[in-house]
């Protein structure tokens, strides 16, 4: 049997979902690099709105959706399909659950497949860090092809396309751009954000991105919204396919 499951609080495992579509909007379109008092303000209000939202509506199960927990689940899993033994395979965050498996269970491991290991020993600000690092490289390697093919939007050399990214999101910040077909109406700097972040999972996004930048330096920011709501989960009525942002 190969068997599939939703970790607590996600999916269809009694989903918690802190906040409606329209604040999730809010959310994810805010300012990601607030620069300035009034902006820092602005996402600090944003964000303590959110987790009080999360308190309110979750209640009790926001205390109980832990990693340990949901290995603990695992273990459920495992004894309810009669093994004597877990096999598993686990990608991203799934390899920490593989991990802490692992680490609660030793002697019920079976056949283990952890691929992408999260490293279970960081702790605050280190996994976002790691995680920035491997942007910077997918985004460094995206421009390179993007330059290398010609006729890139973003510039005719590697050192000024990179530069083209951060300085078109500081734009958005100033001035957003239309969106044509979606609720929201205008891309702003954190949906644009999102909307290039997408790309870079996956090298077969990056011809669309391409794309998505030439629209966008025409002013329309409508396909770089498309990449953002493939990220949310999101379909341009508002609505959110899952609580994977939440």
């Amino acid at each position: 049997d190969i068997v599939g499951f939703d970790p607590r609080g996600v999916g269809r495992s009694a989903p918690i979902r802190c906040v409606d579509d329209a604040e999730m909007d809010e959310f994810l379109g805010a300012d990601p690099t607030p620069d300035d008092p009034e902006e820092e303000k602005q996402v600090e209000e944003i964000g303590r709105r959110f987790a009080e939202a999360c308190a309110e509506r979750a209640g009790r199960l926001l205390g109980h959706v832990s990693t340990i927990e949901v290995a603990r689940d695992m273990d459920v899993l495992r004894a309810a399909l009669g093994e004597a033994q877990l096999d598993y395979h686990g990608s991203s965050y799934g390899t920490q659950l593989g991990a802490t498996y692992a680490e609660l269970f030793p002697e019920r491991v079976g056949r283990m497949v952890l691929d992408g290991a999260v490293d279970p020993t960081l702790t605050g600000i280190e996994p976002a860090l790691g995680q920035a690092e491997g942007f910077q490289r997918a985004t460094e390697s995206y421009v390179e092809d993007c330059v290398s093919g010609g006729g890139c939007p973003l510039g005719e050399d590697a050192e000024t396309a990179l530069a083209r990214i951060p300085a078109f999101l500081k734009e958005l910040d100033a001035e957003p751009i239309p969106v044509e077909n979606d609720v929201v109406g205008e891309l702003t700097e954190g949906w644009g954000f999102y909307g290039i972040i997408v790309a870079m999972y996956d090298e077969a996004g990056w011809p669309i991105l391409t794309q998505a930048f030439r629209q966008a330096f025409d002013g329309d920011g409508s396909l770089l919204m498309l990449l953002a709501n493939l990220y949310a989960q999101r379909d341009s009525d508002g609505t959110y396919q899952s609580n994977s942002q939440q």
